[in-house]
């Protein structure tokens, strides 16, 4: 999931968005405890999300002790306030834990697509865009099919914060990426 966003995102960028995900624990856990088993502890289901300006990401994810990480998620492009780009997409990864780093890398994508709004005025807006910019359409085709390629590279995120009910990590761009954990 994480491998993926991060390698679509730097082409949205282009498209106004762009984003990346890392992890870690606080100093304040560190220097309270003694080593955590932060593999085991992130084992389980969590609702995960990432805002910027440029994007807002969502992700239903599963993080099995087994080492794979399965995900749904949607991924929006605002091109203003109430007008955006949105595509959904399953994912699985593959991860492990390092002291306070997660470590994932992206083995599968699938069902990818744009969700096409039901909003005619939104609608309207979108194709206005694209009628103006017509560069976008094949800036979006481009987008999907990156979203759509495995490459080998790995994701490192630094955990920063985790309880049983939550997870946060954060990338080199201190981008915090937000999860609570499904019961």
């Amino acid at each position: 999931m994480f491998t993926k966003t991060l390698i679509t995102l730097t082409l949205a960028l282009t498209m106004t968005a762009c984003a990346n995900q890392t992890t870690t624990p606080t100093p304040q856990t560190q220097a309270t405890e003694t080593k955590r088993d932060y593999a085991k502890e992130i084992v389980g289901k969590w609702r995960c999300s990432l805002n910027t300006p440029e994007m807002k990401f969502s992700s239903e994810d599963d993080i099995r002790a087994n080492g794979v990480w399965q995900s749904k998620s949607l991924l929006q492009i605002p091109l203003s306030e109430t007008v955006a780009y949105r595509y959904q997409y399953e994912s699985t990864d593959h991860w492990r834990v390092e002291g306070d780093q997660i470590i994932a890398k992206n083995v599968a994508v699938s069902n990818i697509k744009e969700l096409v709004s039901e909003n005619k005025t939104e609608r309207s807006i979108l194709n206005a865009f694209e009628t103006s910019n017509p560069e976008t359409k094949k800036m979006k085709q481009e987008f999907l099919t990156s979203l759509a390629e495995v490459d080998d590279s790995e994701i490192r995120a630094k955990i920063t914060r985790l309880t049983p009910a939550e997870l946060e990590f954060e990338s080199g761009s201190k981008n915090k990426t937000v999860c609570t954990r499904v019961m």
